[in-house]
């Protein structure tokens, strides 16, 4: 920064000053050519001897002011008074001493105010220089604790930055083993997920589905807990732990199916979750109700086998048939959204279409057994197993099949 910009009226005093330098020569001038006109006067002050003009022998009477008196001496006559050659050189002398003396003192009185101004206006600029460097010294300090800040910032948010997406790796591998049934699996990387970022209520909720898919419901438990802790509007907590005692105290499941509902009624799988508990209850007009508050959030294949079902327990065949049909063709297309839907729940569609479709073929029953240990290879694990054997048990019992087809049916998902 230059110092015309911190101190400009400081720099403008100088060329101030040159104009006062001009007006105080301009008015000495002035001052000498007054003294001029009253140098007679002065050396009477200084004791200059003259003469009138009687005194001198060559003048006459009749004194003409306008000539000069020609004898001995040049005569310089001003009025009344007469001066000789010496007297005149006496007086001219004294009368430029006087001057020069006026005029030196005149130019020591300007002088001494110029550097006064200049001295007032050098301790100033000294002044804003040392609090131009200390400013700049300021600012260099902060512009290095700024970018020692700045640095420290950006390292952490990298730091993070790789620690979210490490800790959103593990969740995505878990999060996609646990649909795909691998649940041992998305317990490990969705714990490792848990050790960058412990608040994640999703990686706790699966982990605790993930268990409680296992039989260790115990386990199970405390990760839904932990995620209420964390958020108690956690809808997926209370989802998770209508899973958990779905079996055990399904009344309980009902009232935690319900919360999550409440607080996400827009989560077609949580809606529908609440429709199988009141299945599960015999509750089949409540059931269809949640079911179509399902269908009416969007589309999915699930939702439509869950209404076939409910519709044939209802003896409203034909609204079945359009239910397994629209379910077939989704499967088919496999345009659901983003919730992934695991193979067995294609292929317990197909088996619910070839009953619900043929129900009066005397063929139907052969074909679906049959088809039913395509359902069996796909249930893969002791709790999808019990899922399919309910929803199993639940048609051939709306279709009023016998107890004995019931049964073979039955074992066939049970030895898979």
């Amino acid at each position: 920064m230059h110092y015309k910009q911190i101190l400009p009226k400081n720099y403008c005093r100088r060329e101030w000053c040159n104009v006062k330098i001009v007006k105080n020569v301009f008015f000495s001038l002035l001052f000498i050519l007054f003294c001029l006109m009253l140098f007679p006067l002065t050396s009477f002050a200084m004791g200059v001897p003259v003469n009138t003009l009687e005194q001198l022998p060559t003048v006459t009477n009749s004194f003409d002011p306008t000539n000069i008196i020609v004898g001995n001496n040049i005569v310089l006559a001003l009025g009344d008074i007469a001066l000789d050659e010496a007297s005149l050189f006496v007086a001219m002398c004294s009368f430029i001493m006087t001057v020069l003396t006026v005029f030196f003192a005149i130019i020591a009185f300007i002088g001494y105010r110029e550097i006064r101004d200049i001295r007032e206006v050098h301790d100033e600029l000294k002044s804003s220089r040392e609090k131009y460097v200390k400013t700049t010294a300021d600012m260099d300090d902060l512009c290095r604790s700024t970018d020692n800040r700045i640095t420290d910032i950006v390292g952490r948010f990298e730091k993070e930055a790789q620690l979210v997406m490490q800790a959103n790796s593990y969740f995505a591998i878990g999060s996609d083993s646990f649909r795909n049934g691998d649940y041992h699996v998305a317990i490990m990387y969705l714990k490792k997920s848990l050790d960058y970022f412990p608040e994640n209520t999703d990686a706790l909720c699966f982990i605790g589905r993930a268990y409680t898919n296992v039989g260790e419901t115990n386990a199970s438990v405390k990760y839904f807990e932990d995620a209420l802790k964390i958020d108690t509007a956690c809808a997926a907590a209370y989802r998770g732990l209508a899973a958990w005692c779905r079996y055990t105290n399904p009344s309980v499941a009902i009232e935690h199916a319900e919360k999550a509902v409440a607080i996400e009624p827009e989560n077609i799988e949580i809606v529908n979750y609440l429709g199988l508990l009141l299945r599960d209850q015999n509750r089949i007009p409540e059931a269809l109700n949640v079911h179509i508050q399902a269908s009416g959030i969007r589309e999915h294949p699930n939702t439509h086998f869950f209404l076939a079902l409910l519709y044939v327990a209802d003896s409203s065949i034909e609204a079945a048939k359009r239910s397994i049909r629209k379910a077939i063709g989704q499967h088919a297309d496999g345009d659901y959204d983003i919730i992934k839907v695991k193979p067995v729940w294609k292929v317990l569609a197909d088996w619910a279409s070839i009953l619900i479709l043929d129900c009066d073929s005397a063929k139907t029953n052969d074909r679906a057994a049959e088809y039913l240990k395509k359902v069996a290879v796909e249930a893969k694990n002791e709790r999808i197993k019990n899922v399919v054997l309910g929803h199993v048990s639940f048609l051939l019992n709306a279709l009023n099949k016998d107890t004995q087809y019931i049964t073979e049916s039955e074992q066939i998902i049970k030895n898979a």
